[in-house]
């Protein structure tokens, strides 16, 4: 026989028992359908995640560092602890930023409007001469306005929005003075939450039945900022009043690598993140934290060893029934050696036949994955879109779909398929001339 008949023979005998095959292929996907369901759910989660929050500022990191005892010795700084804050952060590649003006008695940053110009939404040259132009937190803000509603958490997630969205009204392009005499003028926000703490639906709807859900979310945390001021060009005029400097370094890496080296070799202190032998603090004050990715890498790490567990499983499920389809099939791997067929054409037979039976295993269970998901965000989709847009502060309601490809399941896919030619070689003995 030549190879085509042979590759005929084993798509024949798939169709010819389909009904002993489609029961085979039900029953291998199962598995692989709960590894495809997570793997997909969780690379959607991350890459969504990762999108909102460098949607603005791209791939940048701009930090704030200090050290501890700044804060007791406000105008002194050793010069020794501060140079060793600068190399530190030089040797992972940050950018020191020189001669960054701190102003009120918030400290609040001074940045060039180059730096955070797509998050500006009101034009800073609007701003009254002596108005300081910011970029505002939920929390800042609420203090202008004199609010804090102390209820939100009790709302529903529509009326969660709604309450987000009066507040937008209520602070962008207006001007506020404090009670100790600063002047703000609000351009824009900052791409922080707005009353959330981290991605879990808990307090967005309390009556959603994510219990499962939650307990992964629930360690996803968000993000928080501090004001940023955006230098119109009017410094000199800029009410201010009472200024407490602190002595900070502040740096800019420019691609996420760089900064999660930064916090995992660094000798700097993240708030969300505890490590070992760390001299000094370090916050982000724009852009994705490393400690986010950091959370993100550990939960990967979970899901692959998850993944891992289920695949060898499902090896061991797809092998024994391997061999148990060639037991079964004694009498017809006779027949086909008495026809002339040589154990090489029986083993790719075979091999062919197991290949047809895996891959439609696994494609029954990438749509299954996929089906579970769709129904997943038909059901909750308002719910995660009203997330998204209080979480990370965004203009308008995005449509967020939490379905994302990795090469884990490519990788997945590919060791699979390799269990065909395996199970054939594992049981080639049964394929010699003495099977009868």
């Amino acid at each position: 026989m030549y190879f085509t008949d042979v590759l005929k023979l084993s798509f024949r005998k798939f169709i010819r028992q389909f009904r002993r095959s489609y029961k085979l292929v039900v029953a291998m996907s199962i598995l692989f359908c709960l590894i495809f369901t997570i793997n997909l759910f969780f690379t959607g989660l991350r890459n969504s995640y990762i999108k909102f929050s460098q949607s603005k500022v791209g791939d940048q990191v701009i930090i704030s560092a200090t050290s501890p005892n700044s804060y007791t010795d406000l105008k002194k700084l050793e010069e020794v602890a501060k140079n060793e804050m600068v190399q530190d952060i030089e040797k992972f590649g940050g950018k020191i930023l020189k001669n960054i003006r701190t102003v009120t008695r918030n400290n609040i940053p001074v940045l060039p409007k180059s730096s955070v110009q797509n998050l500006i939404e009101v034009d800073p040259s609007n701003a009254p001469k002596d108005a300081i132009p910011i970029l505002t937190t939920t929390f800042f803000g609420e203090l202008l306005l004199g609010q804090y509603d102390n209820k939100i958490n009790k709302l529903t997630a529509v009326e969660y929005l709604s309450k987000y969205q009066d507040y937008r009204e209520k602070v962008l392009g207006k001007t506020f003075e404090t009670d100790n005499g600063a002047k703000f003028f609000v351009v824009g926000l900052l791409p922080g939450s707005y009353h959330l703490t981290n991605y879990s639906f808990y307090v967005l709807e309390r009556n959603v039945d994510t219990t499962l859900l939650n307990l992964l979310l629930d360690d996803i945390p968000l993000q928080g900022f501090e004001p940023i001021a955006v230098d119109n060009g009017n410094q000199d005029f800029w009410q201010t009043g009472q200024n407490v400097e602190y002595e900070m370094v502040y740096a800019v890496f420019n691609n996420q690598k760089d900064a999660r080296h930064y916090l995992e070799q660094g000798k700097a202190s993240f708030r969300m993140v505890t490590l070992d032998d760390r001299s000094y603090n370090a916050n982000v004050i724009l852009g994705l934290s490393p400690e986010i990715t950091f959370i993100f890498n550990f939960f990967q790490i979970i899901i692959r060893i998850i993944s891992f567990i289920l695949v060898i499983v499902a090896t061991v499920v797809i092998l024994s029934t391997n061999t148990r389809l060639i037991a079964q099939d004694e009498e017809e791997i006779a027949l086909y050696r008495s026809l002339g067929a040589t154990k090489s054409q029986l083993k790719i037979f075979y091999g062919i036949y197991f290949f047809i039976l895996i891959i439609s295993a696994l494609i029954f269970a990438y749509f299954v994955a996929s089906f579970i998901l769709i129904l997943f965000h038909l059901i909750r989709g308002q719910l995660i879109n009203i997330q998204a847009a209080l979480a990370f502060s965004l203009k308008d309601v995005p449509q967020v779909f939490w379905y994302g490809v990795s090469s884990d399941i490519l990788v997945i896919i590919i060791a699979t398929l390799l269990l065909a030619p395996l199970s054939t070689l594992l049981n080639s003995r049964k394929f010699s001339s003495c099977v009868v």
